[in-house]
């Protein structure tokens, strides 16, 4: 609890991430990480390396937009900062480490912005295209199940799959190159009983993935009633200029 409340009150987050729970939950994420990198590791190496070799697909390399970039776990900000003349990282909330390496790079600009539009109940998407001047690459990773405010009381499940929905035909309608990479099943375990399947993405199909994998993110331990939580994770590419996504 002490490492989330640094990590928490070092954020730059806007006024909506800190009363949603949206802050608290990604200095959890953090905090998670720092307990558990062994075990994450396999998946974040898996992200990392997907979307270098997107970066590397050739077209133009003005500027890549990171949508919920977070603490860039799972983004080779790096090779996207050598590839490109402009990074910009969109998100709600910023971690400190996050902004010291953008800084240090001095080509990746640092947004706080919220894709969830301020105010609106229930909770709807806010596309970042109206902000940002024309991307050659847009990412988002992990992104689509984290949409949902945590504290939002909105009842029912409609506005989540129109959450999702609008920001997948969001990422699907511009030119540029998108790549995509989402969980797209929740498996819950508990000892003794039969796994549950939870849908992340709330009825929303998600495009054709390239890549497929297993994320252990809560192993067992991580949760004092033994629950064990696994994620299923696709990633998916459309190369710039096209409307269809590889298959």
């Amino acid at each position: 609890m002490i490492l989330e409340a640094l990590i928490w009150a070092t954020q730059r987050a806007d006024r909506g991430a800190r009363m949603s729970g949206v802050a608290a939950e990604q200095a959890a994420i953090v905090a998670r990480y720092l307990r558990r990198r062994q075990e994450w590791r396999p998946h974040l190496a898996r992200c990392r390396g997907f979307l270098a070799e997107a970066a590397r697909a050739g077209g133009r390399q003005d500027r890549a937009v990171v949508l919920g970039s977070g603490a860039l776990l799972d983004i080779p900000l790096r090779e996207l900062s050598r590839r490109f003349r402009e990074v910009v990282l969109v998100d709600a909330v910023h971690p400190l480490h996050a902004r010291l390496l953008a800084w240090r790079l001095g080509n990746v600009v640092v947004r706080t912005m919220s894709l969830v539009a301020p105010g609106s109940d229930p909770p709807a998407y806010r596309s970042w295209r109206g902000a940002i001047p024309r991307a050659d690459l847009v990412i988002s990773s992990m992104l689509l199940s984290q949409l949902a405010p945590p504290r939002s009381t909105a009842p029912g499940e409609a506005w989540r799959h129109a959450l999702v929905a609008d920001a997948l035909d969001d990422l699907a309608r511009g030119e540029e190159a998108a790549c995509l990479v989402t969980e797209t099943a929740r498996i819950v375990g508990r000892p003794g009983a039969r796994p549950r399947i939870e849908d992340p993405l709330h009825g929303v199909a998600p495009p054709p993935a390239r890549e497929t994998w297993d994320w252990r993110l809560a192993p067992p331990g991580e949760h004092a009633d033994g629950t064990h939580v696994d994620l299923r994770v696709a990633a998916s590419f459309r190369p710039q200029g096209k409307r269809d996504w590889l298959r």
